[in-house]
């Protein structure tokens, strides 16, 4: 059986539409938390990079409201108090320390996302399904990739 991997490069919309979010993320090397179909359920691709230094993970949410979808930048920040991070989450103790995944899970769960701005002064793009709800995924990818691929620096 041949296996081929997938680059960064080889992520056009067509390709991203045909990928599970978390599939996406792998290739990135993001972190993903929510369901495998980004575009109709909740979830968002986070970089773990600035996490123990700087207390925030750079972040990429989708979220389904209003009948439209909405693609947000922004950041997630880690509080000084996890412990009722942790608690929202139902994290437990017992189970030892809390991963990076785990942490960032908690901080969204508790406080949400902080939203951003890119360059041009967007920080969200909304996105309206057809008449039966469905979200054409490739123009979605296409619009936002440049936010998802900004996500790796």
């Amino acid at each position: 059986m041949k296996t081929t991997e997938v680059r960064p490069e080889d992520l056009t919309p067509a390709k991203m539409a045909e990928m599970s979010a978390h599939a996406i993320a792998a290739v990135l090397g993001l972190g993903y938390m929510g369901d495998c179909n980004v575009m109709d359920h909740d979830g968002y691709f986070y970089n773990t990079k600035h996490w123990e230094k700087d207390d925030y993970a750079d972040c990429l949410a989708f979220t389904r409201a209003d009948g439209k979808l909405y693609v947000e930048l922004g950041t997630i920040h880690r509080e000084d108090d996890m412990d009722t991070c942790l608690q929202v989450i139902g994290y437990q103790h017992s189970l030892g320390k809390p991963n990076v995944e785990v942490q960032i899970e908690a901080c969204h769960a508790t406080w949400g996302l902080e939203t951003a701005e890119d360059f041009d002064g967007k920080f969200v793009q909304t996105f309206t399904p057809d008449e039966w709800g469905y979200i054409d995924e490739e123009p979605v990818w296409e619009a936002i990739k440049g936010w998802l691929f900004g996500l790796m620096n």
